[in-house]
């Protein structure tokens, strides 16, 4: 089985990335990447250094998309995960973890909220 995984940093740590780069001792391009989901390989000490900086778990930022049907699967994840997240979290997973488009990613969510 295969999919990918989804970095929600972005919607969980509410301060500055330069805080958390201080905070964490992790490097500011370093965490660009993590906000923006762009990160290439996961180094598991800067998960840790991440995590104990925001005082979070690695589930708490990280959502694993497996390769199935994109809108059925979208469609299961926002019913399993939709008292957890912020709708603008949601949205970011349907269209980075789903390869959803905008448009589609909008329409399921308001289906829900």
């Amino acid at each position: 089985m295969s999919g990918k995984i989804v970095c929600t940093l972005n919607e969980v740590w509410k301060g500055s990335q330069k805080e958390l780069s201080q905070k964490s001792g992790v490097n500011k391009n370093t965490l660009t990447a993590w906000f923006h989901n762009k990160i290439k390989r996961m180094d598991l000490d800067t998960l840790a250094r991440i995590c104990a900086a925001a005082s979070v778990t690695p589930g708490d930022i990280l959502v694993f998309i497996p390769e199935q049907d994109k809108k059925d699967r979208a469609l299961q994840t926002i019913l399993s995960v939709k008292d957890f997240f912020k709708k603008s979290t949601l949205r970011k997973i349907l269209i980075d973890g789903f390869e959803l488009s905008a448009e589609d990613a909008d329409k399921l969510l308001s289906e829900y909220f």
